[in-house]
């Protein structure tokens, strides 16, 4: 399968998109074909591993959401791998606009 490459969204992006809907600690700012971005609204003093955490969730095939990765707000990255299994990379596309 062939990816466009680009940079997720930083976190003033996500923080100037709008508010999809409001976590327990987090907004979901992309909600776009299998795949949820969120934006912490906490920060390292809170216990989170960055300043401007940014969550990703992929919806598996039964439908159900889970966790895929998280990376640093300040500077995203090209490509992220899985958590749970490093073998199966997510491509950042147009996750806004």
């Amino acid at each position: 399968m062939e990816h466009r490459i680009c940079k997720f969204p930083n976190w003033r992006e996500l923080e100037d998109a709008e508010t999809i809907s409001e976590g327990y600690t987090c907004d979901l700012k992309v909600d776009d074909e299998g795949v949820r971005i969120w934006l912490a609204r906490t920060s390292i003093e809170d216990g989170e591993p960055y300043r401007h955490t940014v969550y990703v969730e992929i919806r598996e095939e039964d439908g159900r959401w889970r966790d895929f990765a998280s990376y640093d707000g300040a500077n995203p990255p090209d490509t992220l791998r899985d958590e749970r299994d490093e073998r199966h990379p997510l491509y950042a596309e147009r996750w806004l606009g």
